[in-house]
């Protein structure tokens, strides 16, 4: 396999974010060998194409000094093992973000491996959740904001039931979200239907037990809320709507 220094990385990253010309391929020409490369060549050359056609969308203005060498090095090489189109989007998506001129916010090398460590189940369930309404259609639970927003989070029952589908693939997915920051699992205490009458009575009869109205009448609900991490991370991945 052909090594190639931080440099030469840094470069072939750069190189993105100039118009479709013949310099990638030669420099990319160098890379190809076995078949790995081959694979994460053709990865690459994907993502260009990405990069370009979601930069043009998006009307942003770049400044590729911006982008540091350890950066752009994780870029190409986490990108490159990837190909599925909802990751392959991200990764695009997180590169002309890094190097948008009239970003107010540095980039956060972090980024890049959170979203190596997605499977594209995981990045499809995030990129739902976080968005503005991830039940869009779902009857009364369509203006249910997303996570993004949402501060209160989702009862984790709830939620699979919403899901549908695979619910052991959807529990995978969000325990992979949980590991890598973007969610938290939160544990709360709910109070059972029925327990203000049962307090009335017990107060009448003059046998009140507050404790023991607690441990019966309450229970420990699993709840998925956002990081802030998470937030920061849905803003570097997901594209936005065209500025204006």
């Amino acid at each position: 396999m052909i090594e190639l220094g931080t440099k030469e990385v840094v470069e072939l990253v750069r190189d993105f974010l100039k118009p479709i010309g013949n310099t990638a391929a030669d420099a990319w020409g160098a890379w190809v060998g076995d078949r790995v490369q081959a694979y994460r060549l053709r990865n690459q050359l994907e993502l260009r194409k990405r990069t370009i056609e979601t930069a043009s969308r998006l009307g942003l203005s770049f400044d590729a000094k911006r982008l540091s060498d350890k950066f752009a090095f994780e870029w190409i090489e986490e990108s490159s093992k990837h190909d599925d189109e909802t990751i392959q989007q991200m990764f695009a998506t997180l590169l002309i973000k890094a190097a948008d001129a009239d970003s107010a916010t540095d980039p956060d090398p972090r980024h890049v491996g959170m979203l190596s460590q997605l499977t594209p189940a995981d990045a499809q369930l995030f990129a739902r959740l976080f968005s503005q309404n991830p039940f869009l259609g779902m009857g009364g639970y369509s203006q249910e904001p997303g996570l993004i927003t949402n501060r209160r989070g989702y009862k984790l029952a709830w939620l699979l039931a919403m899901l549908g589908g695979d619910a052991t693939q959807a529990k995978r997915s969000l325990d992979n979200l949980s590991r890598i920051g973007v969610i938290s699992l939160e544990k709360r205490l709910q109070v059972k239907q029925g327990v203000g009458k049962v307090r009335v009575q017990a107060e009448r009869d003059g046998t009140v037990n507050l404790p023991q109205l607690i441990e019966k009448f309450s229970e420990q609900v699993d709840f998925i809320i956002s990081t802030e991490l998470g937030k920061s991370f849905y803003g570097a991945v997901v594209a936005d709507e065209p500025k204006s």
